[in-house]
This record gives structure tokens, C-alpha cells and sequence, in this order.
């Protein structure tokens, strides 16, 4: 039988001065290049969330613009309805003679009820 040897149970390295110093500057690199990663990261998650507040308060002024724009509608509407019974007021007015009466129902907004009033005018006297 042949005789094989056991495996040396030291382990031969040759001296690499600057072998230590290269392995220091490879940590430090690495090292510097994720805390630039961290800070672009940092930057970028702080313009998302800048650009989100931007959104929302951009989504704020169009909500606010379409219920002003809404407001807008109903009270031209409602100044529509107003001329037109201001002309009908007028037209029926326009055929009474001095001592008619006149009874109109007044309708209080302020009052919860909106219960109306009957009022009673004499024309010219």
C-alpha cells in the first residue's frame, strides 16, 4: 500500500504588506459610496413626499375652485329668478289703479319655518 501523508496543518501565506491597507481602503470606499447612496435616497423620498403635499394641496385649490365655481352657478341662477319675478311684479303692478290692493306672500329665509307673510298695500293714497 502507498503511503499518502496527512495534509500540513499549517498553511503558507505569502507577506502582503499593503494587502491590509488595500482591504482598509476597499472598506472605507464601500463604506462612502452607501452613505452617498443613503443621502441620494434621502433626497429623492424628501422630493416625493415635497411632491405629494404639492398634489394634494393642488387637489385642495381644485376642490375649493369647483365649489366656488358651483357657488358662482346657483347664484347667478338665483339672480336670474329674481329679475324675472322682479318683471313680473312690475308688469302686474303696471295695470293696478290708485286705491287697489296689493297682497304679496314674503317668505323669510332667516326664519327656520319658512313660513310666509301676507302683506296687504294700497296703491297711491
Amino acid at each position: 500500500m502507498v503511503y499518502v501523508p496527512p495534509p500540513p496543518l499549517l498553511v503558507v501565506r505569502s507577506h502582503d504588506p499593503q494587502g491590509r491597507w488595500r482591504w482598509l481602503l476597499l472598506t472605507v470606499l464601500a463604506w462612502l459610496a452607501t452613505a452617498a447612496l443613503a443621502a441620494f435616497a434621502a433626497l429623492f423620498v424628501r422630493e416625493r413626499i415635497a411632491s405629494a403635499g404639492e398634489r394634494a394641496e393642488v387637489d385642495g385649490l381644485h376642490r375649493q375652485t369647483s365649489e366656488l365655481q358651483q357657488r358662482i352657478a346657483v347664484l347667478e341662477r338665483s339672480e336670474q329668478v329674481a329679475r324675472a319675478a322682479n318683471a313680473d311684479l312690475q308688469q302686474v303692478l303696471s295695470r293696478l289703479k290708485d286705491g287697489d290692493y296689493v297682497s304679496l306672500s314674503v317668505y323669510s329665509l332667516d326664519d327656520r319655518t319658512h313660513a310666509p307673510r301676507i302683506v296687504n298695500l294700497q296703491l297711491g293714497n
